[in-house]
């Protein structure tokens, strides 16, 4: 981040992860810095995320108004499909799959975010 900053990057863009924030209080769907999740306890992918998302916010804060303005933008899929490069697909891309080959003439209802690869390029 460092480097970035020191050579004028203008725009970082983070691809976060959907485990690492917790919905507010009031159950709406503005998420913010303050809904971070606590890293304690998580896999490593997680704790990772996690960690990832306190260091930019620090970084943030601590660059802040300096002469160089880098925006740090995050963005936080909550499940990303295709192409995938590997036989193996967890349940929904299996299904999504199915479903749009046309091996299945109805989706169950899921209420999930679903984004393509080429959305988050």
């Amino acid at each position: 981040m460092n480097a970035a900053y020191e050579c004028g990057v203008k725009r970082f863009i983070n691809t976060s992860s959907y485990e690492t924030i917790y919905s507010d209080p009031d159950n709406t769907i503005l998420f913010t810095d303050s809904c971070l999740a606590d890293s304690s306890g998580k896999d490593s992918f997680t704790y990772g995320k996690i960690e990832a998302e306190k260091y930019l916010q620090t970084f943030r804060e601590t660059h802040k108004g300096k002469d160089k303005n880098m925006e740090i933008v995050t963005i936080i899929p909550t499940h990303v499909v295709g192409p995938y490069f590997s036989n193996y697909y967890n349940y929904l891309a299996w299904m999504l799959k199915e479903y749009m080959s046309g091996s299945h003439k109805f989706l169950p209802v899921y209420r999930i975010g679903i984004c393509t690869v080429g959305d988050m390029c």
